[in-house]
């Protein structure tokens, strides 16, 4: 019965190497970050779509209610007016701007609609009504 040593002899185990398992690991990373990374852009492109859809319903409700109850708004040459209203369990900022076009007799009404009111508009409604009733 002869002893090999186990100097003399290749091992003979089933295991991974370092490098393999480095390289297995940095690549569950690359896909995991890039899998939260997706996750991250849906959700802020959900909250922009949200946003949005709320400052335009504001918008266009404030233009429909100036609209219905306006009696000789659409006289006012040069008429900006600001309020808020709340949607979405936020307060939104609006701004009212009317000018009057070129040529016919109208008036261009348009309505911007922010988050906060130093912030950039996330909607601009834009309404055109005759001077004329």
């Amino acid at each position: 019965m002869t002893v090999k040593s186990a100097r003399s002899s290749p091992r003979q185990s089933g295991g991974f190497t370092l490098i393999e398992v480095v390289v297995a690991l940095a690549i569950c990373g690359w896909v995991l970050a890039s899998a939260f990374w997706l996750v991250d852009r849906y959700a802020y492109q959900r909250t922009e779509l949200r946003d949005r859809f709320y400052a335009n319903q504001i918008g266009w409700n404030q233009l429909m209610t100036l609209y219905q109850s306006g009696q000789g708004w659409a006289e006012q040459d040069q008429l900006e007016t600001t309020g808020s209203a709340k949607a979405a369990g936020h307060r939104w900022h609006w701004q009212l701007q009317s000018k009057p076009t070129i040529g016919a007799e109208l008036i261009r009404y348009q309505l911007s609609v922010a988050p906060h009111a130093e912030q950039e508009p996330v909607a601009r409604p834009v309404l055109y009504m005759s001077a004329t009733p």
